[in-house]
Order: C-alpha cells, then sequence, then structure tokens
C-alpha cells in the first residue's frame, strides 16, 4: 500500500510497510513519522517552518541544541518514508523538502547566535550608524536546493562592512562576525547526545581553512579577482542565501556574479572542467562504482550543466539558475541540449539522486557507493517500479551509459584524435601554421590552431566525415545543415587564415571552431561566399558567437520585434560609454545576422536592403531619445520644458527613405522641429541635443561606429541652420527651394516622428512632388545635378530618368507622388507609357557594396 493512499483510519496511519526493517534510521523514528504523517499526509503538503514552530513550542524545556537535532532526525524520516513509496519522477519534491528543512534549521541556529551576541557585545554598525548583518550562503547541493538526505552543507560568511559593535564588549566587526559564526556552527555541528544537526563544511571560504571564517564584501569580490580559480567559479554559480538580510544578500551576489559568468561566450570553461574532473579522477575508485563520481554519475551530470551554464550564462540570465535539474530544462529551452539529451539528462540524474538518497537513509549516512545490503535489493525494484533488482539494475547502469556518452562528446578532445591525412594535407597544414605567430604563444594554443585546421581540411575533403555526434546545436549561418555532398564547402584558405590570425589569441574561439564542427562548416561556407564574413569576424572575433546556435530573425524586422531584441540583449549599460557599446554591439550582430540570411539565399538583395533600412530607423530612434535625456539632464533644472521627444521631427532623405540602405550606406537627415517660432533657448536645446546624435551615430569605439551622418541636404545646406521649424522648413520647400532639391525630396521619409506628424509629412512631399514643372527646367536640373556625381553609372542614370519623370509627371498623376520607392514609381511610369519601353526595372544594389 502506498503512504501517499494511507490518508484515513488509526490502522491504516500506524502500518508498517514491509521495507521498514530495511531501514534502521527511519524505522527508529517511526512513531515520529506517524504523527506528522497525520498532519501532513502528502509529503507536497508539509509546512516545514510551522512544524518546526509547532515542535519547538512543545519542546523548549530540552533547549535549542536538543529541538534542532531531534527536528532533523525525526523529519528527515518522515521526509525519506513518504519519499520511497513516490514514483521517482516526484524525487525532486523529497530535495527540496530536504532543503528546506536544512534552511531553517540553519535559520534557527543563525538567530539564536545573533541574540547571544548582541546580548554580548552588541550591533555592528557602519559609518551611517546602520546595523550590519552575518549573511549565510550556501554552496553545493544546498546552494541548489536539491540537498542530500544525508549530506554536510557547505557555507560561506559574509558581511557587507563595519566598524565595531556598540555593546559593552565591543569587538571589531571581522572578530565579532567571526564569533558568530563559530557560534552557528557550534549549534549545528556539534556532537551531543541527541547528534548532531548538519557537518557544517566552510573550505569554499576565501583562502579556504586558513582564512577568516566571516570575511567582508570587500575582501570577497579582491579574492575572487586576483586568486579566484576555476573550480571556484563552479562552486559559486550555485551559492544561494539562506540567511541574513535578503536585500543586502541580493547585492552582495550581484557584485560576484561578474566572477563567475562572463559577458563573451566563454567555451574555455569545458577545459577547465575537463581538467577539475582529471584531477579528481586520481582520488576516485572506479572500482568501487560510485553513484557521485563513477563514469555517468550526478557529478557527470552537473559537469554537463554547469560547463554549459558558464558558457552562455554570461549572455543569457536565463542559465544562470542554481538547480541543476530546472538548468536542465532551461538548456534545453534555450538550445544548448537537444531533447533527447534533456530527457536522458533529467531523468537519470533522479534515478541517479533517488538511488544515492536510499542508500544514505538507512542508516542516515553519507554513502555513495553502488552498493545495496541484499535486504534492500527485495524492495529497490518497487521503489523505482521496475520488475525485480537486475530490470532497475540494467535500467541505471542504461542512464549511466547514456550520460557518459553525452559527457564525454561535450568534452571530447577533438585535436588530439588520431585522424589518417594526406601527405598533401599535413603539407598544407604545416604551410598554414608557418604562417602564423605561434612562437610565443602557449604549446596548447598551437594545438588547438592545429585542430581548426585538420578540421577544415576534412571538411574541405568530405563533409559527412565529419557529421555532427549530436543534434544538440546547429549553426545560424547555416539553416540547411551540413548533410548535403553538395553542401560541401570550398575552403577559402587565405579568408579562413585572416580569421585564425585575429582569434590566435583567443582559445576560447579555437576551442569553440575545433570542438563544434557545425560552426566551423558554417564559417566556411560564409567566407567562401563573400569576403565580408572573414572581415568583419576578423575584427570583431565576438561575432563567432552567433554561429553556434540558431538565430532565427523574423522576415520583417518591425520597431516592436528589434526593441524586443534589444531588450533582451541584456548588457549592462552603467554609463554613457557601456550604452554606446552595448547599442553597436547590437546593430553589429543584427547586421551580422542579415547578411548571413542574404549569403545564405533566405532573401534577396532587395529585401535585405530594406531590413538594414529598417534596422538603421531602429537605431536612429534609440540614439535620438537616449541623446534628449543625456540634454535634459545636462541643461537642467527646466530643461524637459524647452523641447520635448515628441516635437522632433528627422527627415531621411537618400537609401534610408528608400529602404536601399547597404552596410557603406550613410544617413542624409535633416531634423525639423514641430512648432511655429524656435526661441533662443529652443534652439540652444536643439543645437546640443542634435550634437549629441551626431556623436552618438559618428564616434568609434570598440565596436566600431554607428553609421555617417550626413546633414547637407537642411535648407541653405551647410550655411543653414541645424534645427528648423515645421513652418520654415514647410515655407521653404514651397518658395525657395532648388528643383534638385525636390528631386531628393522624391527619396524622402519621416524617420522619427508622431503619426500626426508623419501625415503632416506626407501631405507636404505630395504637394512639393505634384507641382507643375516645366520639363526643360527639371531635366537640365537634374543634368547638373548628376554631372556634380563622383560616379554616374547606367543604374544611375536610370534614376534621374525616374525622378525626372516624377517631378514632370506627379501633377498629372498624382498617384506617383503617393510612392516611397523608385521601384513603384518606375511600374506606374512604365504602365502609363511615360518611360521607354527598353527600360527594365532598376536593379536593388548588392547589401555589402
Amino acid at each position: 500500500m502506498s503512504f501517499q493512499d494511507l490518508t484515513t483510519g488509526s490502522d491504516a496511519l500506524n502500518e508498517r510497510p514491509d521495507w521498514l526493517s530495511a531501514f534502521p534510521f527511519i524505522r527508529q523514528h517511526w512513531p515520529a513519522v506517524i504523527k506528522i504523517r497525520q498532519r501532513y499526509p502528502l509529503l507536497s503538503d508539509y509546512q516545514v517552518i510551522r512544524d518546526w514552530q509547532t515542535f519547538y513550542d512543545s519542546n523548549q524545556s530540552i533547549g535549542l541544541s536538543a529541538c534542532l537535532r531531534r527536528f532533523r532526525q525525526t523529519r528527515l524520516a518522515y521526509i525519506a518514508a513518504q519519499d520511497l513509496d513516490q514514483a521517482v519522477g516526484r524525487h525532486l519534491t523529497a530535495l527540496h523538502a530536504v532543503s528546506d528543512l536544512a534552511d531553517t534549521l540553519i535559520q534557527q541556529a543563525y538567530h539564536a547566535a545573533v541574540s547571544e551576541m548582541t546580548a554580548r557585545s552588541g550591533v555592528v554598525r557602519d559609518a551611517q550608524n546602520n546595523p550590519q548583518y552575518l549573511h549565510i550562503f550556501a554552496l553545493g547541493k544546498l546552494g541548489s536546493g536539491e540537498l542530500n538526505y544525508s549530506s554536510d552543507v557547505d557555507l560561506v560568511f559574509v558581511y557587507e562592512q563595519g566598524n565595531c559593535s556598540d555593546g559593552q564588549k565591543s569587538l571589531e566587526a571581522g572578530r565579532y562576525f567571526n564569533r558568530l559564526g563559530q557560534k552557528l556552527i557550534q549549534l549545528l555541528d556539534q556532537y551531543t547526545d541527541e547528534g548532531r544537526v548538519y557537518q557544517v563544511d566552510m573550505r569554499l571560504r576565501p583562502f579556504g581553512t586558513v582564512g577568516p571564517l566571516a570575511c567582508s564584501l570587500e575582501a570577497l569580490q579582491h579574492y575572487l579577482l586576483h586568486e579566484g580559480r576555476e573550480w571556484e567559479r563552479f562552486a559559486w554559480m550555485r551559492a544561494r542565501q539562506v540567511a541574513g538580510d535578503q536585500t543586502t544578500g541580493e547585492r552582495i551576489l550581484a557584485a560576484i556574479k561578474p566572477f563567475i559568468y562572463r559577458r563573451h561566450l566563454d567555451y574555455s570553461v569545458f577545459e577547465s572542467l575537463a581538467k577539475i574532473k582529471a584531477d579528481m579522477t586520481l582520488f576516485t575508485d572506479y572500482e568501487a562504482d560510485d553513484l557521485k563520481y563513477g563514469l555517468g554519475g550526478i557529478r557527470s551530470v552537473e559537469f554537463v550543466v554547469q560547463s554549459l551554464q558558464m558558457t552562455f550564462g554570461g549572455r543569457d540570465e536565463t542559465l544562470q539558475g542554481v538547480s541543476i535539474y530546472n538548468q536542465i530544462l532551461q538548456l534545453y529551452e534555450a538550445g544548448k541540449l537537444s531533447a533527447a539529451d534533456k530527457d536522458i539528462l533529467m531523468m537519470g540524474w533522479l534515478w541517479l539522486r533517488k538511488s544515492e538518497n536510499t542508500l544514505q537513509v538507512v542508516n542516515d549516512q553519507p554513502k555513495h557507493a553502488f552498493s545495496f545490503p541484499d535486504g534492500l535489493k527485495n524492495h529497490i525494484a518497487r521503489f523505482f517500479n521496475q520488475a525485480d533488482w537486475h530490470a532497475y539494475q540494467h535500467q541505471l547502469q542504461l542512464f549511466r551509459n547514456q550520460i557518459d556518452v553525452i559527457f564525454r562528446h561535450l568534452f571530447a578532445d577533438i585535436a588530439t584524435a588520431e585522424v589518417a591525412l594526406t601527405a598533401d594535407e599535413q603539407r598544407l597544414i604545416n604551410e598554414k601554421m608557418a604562417e602564423l605567430p605561434l612562437q610565443r604563444l602557449p604549446k596548447s594554443t598551437s594545438e588547438k590552431v592545429y585542430g581548426v585546421l585538420q578540421q577544415a581540411v576534412l571538411i574541405g575533403r568530405n563533409a559527412q566525415s565529419v557529421q555532427s555526434q549530436s543534434s544538440r546545436l546547429h549553426a545560424a549561418a547555416d539553416p540547411e545543415g551540413f548533410h548535403e555532398d553538395n553542401k560541401t564547402p570550398v575552403i577559402a584558405w587565405q579568408r579562413l587564415m585572416q580569421v585564425i590570425r585575429a582569434i590566435v589569441k583567443r582559445p576560447s574561439y579555437l576551442s569553440m571552431l575545433v570542438k563544434e564542427q557545425p560552426v566551423l562548416v558554417a564559417l566556411l561556407r560564409l567566407i567562401q561566399k563573400h569576403d565580408y564574413v572573414a572581415q568583419t569576424v576578423a575584427r570583431f572575433p565576438v561575432l563567432l558567437e552567433l554561429l553556434f546556435e540558431a538565430h532565427d530573425l523574423p522576415q520583417e524586422l518591425t520597431l516592436e520585434w528589434l526593441q524586443q531584441s534589444w531588450e533582451q540583449q541584456r548588457m549592462p549599460v552603467d554609463d554613457v560609454e557601456q550604452w554606446m557599446e552595448a547599442l553597436r554591439y547590437f546593430k553589429l550582430s543584427t547586421q551580422f545576422l542579415i547578411i548571413c540570411d542574404w549569403l545564405n539565399n533566405k532573401h534577396g538583395h532587395r529585401h535585405t536592403c530594406h531590413r538594414l533600412s529598417r534596422l538603421a530607423e531602429f537605431i536612429l530612434k534609440c540614439v535620438i531619445e537616449f541623446s534628449h535625456r543625456e540634454t535634459c539632464e545636462k541643461l537642467q533644472p527646466h530643461a524637459t520644458s524647452i523641447i520635448n521627444s515628441q516635437q522632433l521631427m528627422v527627415i531621411a532623405y537618400g537609401s534610408l527613405a528608400s529602404g536601399q540602405m547597404k552596410l557603406s550606406s550613410d544617413m542624409d537627415l535633416v531634423f525639423v522641429i514641430d512648432c511655429e517660432v524656435i526661441s533662443n533657448e529652443q534652439r540652444y536645446f536643439m543645437q546640443r541635443w542634435v550634437k549629441r546624435i551626431t556623436h552618438h551615430l559618428n564616434a568609434r569605439l570598440y565596436h566600431g561606429h554607428l553609421y555617417d551622418i550626413d546633414l547637407q541636404l537642411r535648407p541653405n545646406g551647410n550655411s543653414g541652420s541645424l534645427v528648423t521649424s515645421l513652418i520654415e522648413f514647410t515655407d521653404y520647400q514651397k518658395n525657395r527651394a532648388w528643383i534638385w532639391e525636390h528631386a531628393a525630396l522624391i527619396k524622402s521619409k519621416l524617420v522619427y516622428g508622431t503619426e500626426r506628424q508623419h501625415k503632416l509629412f506626407k501631405q507636404l512631399r505630395h504637394s512639393i512632388l505634384s507641382r507643375p514643372r516645366q520639363p526643360d527646367d527639371v531635366h537640365q536640373a537634374l543634368d547638373d545635378m548628376r554631372n556634380k556625381l563622383v560616379k554616374t553609372d547606367s543604374e544611375h542614370q536610370l534614376e534621374f530618368e525616374v525622378m525626372a519623370a516624377v517631378l514632370i509627371h506627379s501633377h498629372a498623376h498624382p498617384e506617383l507622388a503617393e510612392q516611397q520607392y523608385l521601384s513603384d514609381m518606375f511600374t506606374i511610369l512604365k504602365d502609363l507609357k511615360l518611360l521607354s519601353t527598353q527600360h527594365t526595372l532598376p536593379a536593388p544594389p548588392i547589401p555589402v557594396n
């Protein structure tokens, strides 16, 4: 009979299950288990804090120390008893319950220690007289909220700052919090007649056993920055506060997060973790078949999950969680694990953890070896819903083998794999190696470079010979995969070497290219198609990370989608320069993906230029609004009342207006203020605002610049004001503008403004273009304009003919003036037989020219 079904009747509640004799620890506390189950028939109903309060109120006479120990033992027995008869898939509820139990007992010991220290030495305060607290962080399995039944607890004590305590026996902050920590450990770890609560492991604190028991936040940060090792990054990524002020605790965790997660794709963690794993094998007896450290064991699952978390977590905050189980699912949803690997890791991990905990709860001992007593084997199959012991053993081994395959694939060192190369292939690799400055670099770097070149040779020889063994990942720039023979790339060695030279001092990227063949294949295909990719990646190696996974851009890049993507980038923008770099990276990465789609024939020239134009409009919008806030802050206190951002109208001419932006296109802009008269104060504000806009667009930083900007098309050109009022702009266009300026208005668009302003500009543009004009005057003006251009080819010639026809015929055919794009105007003119029939539709620009 399942415990979960025993919800009524005293006889049923007191029934002793047949497996109880195999678990001395649970049998010892069985009477208490029965009583607890009467209040909490289901494990999911258990409320540990309420249960503790009831228990402590009834047992205060025996003292806190005894209460902590009895409560831990009886409640652990209850949790284990409930868990044994529930499905293995629900074992996570038991792990959470055990963790909640530990949190509660640590907090009770913490409050008792604080009370004792306060009574004796007062409270530590900072320079502003604010009280300071000791904050307890759990690492390891308690940190992840998945504590073993009989595990120790890994704790670290941190205080934010402080001077001396304010009691009669005043103590300096460090000594005060050390003594507080000692009292806490004594309450939890000291053996008494009642046993102990938890063995407390403090070795994960800065400098381990030789460091102070409690350290300040400043000391912790300094240690992690200057002394922190790779394994400590993995330890701290599962840190969780279990006692202390929550707000301060969150601030402390936020302060050390940069040590754990890097903003870039941190592929070097695989090497670091592999070394940690190798070091651990020196102290592990694999013949003992250890559930934790053995092949395909619990630690293998943790290594897979944590390595992927650390690699990608700096750029995706959803991958920064502490729970191993939950992060497996998050890694799958983020595209870092295949569905098959996700299922194996989740269920295999649960089987391993329940098996380990079943062993531990026999006598409440921290055991990991796969060694079940004969008396327990008779019951184990039912705990795991298997036919018999052998069926259970077979399924567990199957999970372990599958986990080991995933682990070995993730940590495989392809660079040292034995590969049969021909003499010509080996000679080619040696020649390419000789071209690189490897003499002063570590040997491991040369091995990685050799691995990249070797993989490139094999890919060029036969794509099928290096197909990925896992469907876990695929490259964004290669949407069809690389499984077809006709997709085998021809190696563009000069371009590949350009990329390798740029990343030769970035071992993380070399490791990625060696280990993840789809990324290298995608890179080879792209650089084969156009030198833009090699040049851009060589200049900005961070773009290699975009080839690691799918980035599906929508068919139409709407401003709403771009805004959402910009917000999801999650790059820190604590100051202006960081914001500028973040926006440059966003533009650079989105632009790169747009060109990848074009190179992979997902979109043609015209649509790609439209996408680049939409990206430019969004970047311009971000710059305008950020610059407005900047200008208001600098011209306080009344700047916000001078000009609000919705009064600005930005008119684009040329490529941006006509949706023909290329990578080399600049922005031809005119700034107009939607007001009747501009006061001196407003004009000064606007000049400052526009200068900030041009600065943000033009400034060269690490990730390049945004766009070159040209303001010569404003009224009166370079001699005119940077900003004009809408009334002045309208008057100029109607009464003083040259015909060539009206021609420029054909390729114009309001790219920033309100809905009302968009309507006003369309009306003004239509009225100007629809004015009657003498054909000879139009042709003469455009001839003069064309002659001033540095280059005029057949496409430019056709463009001028279309613009001339629009200026001449829009008076009689106003539908021409309603069109935004020259291609649409061209079609109407052809239909009206106003252009020669020998003309064909103007070819769209090539995006990368």
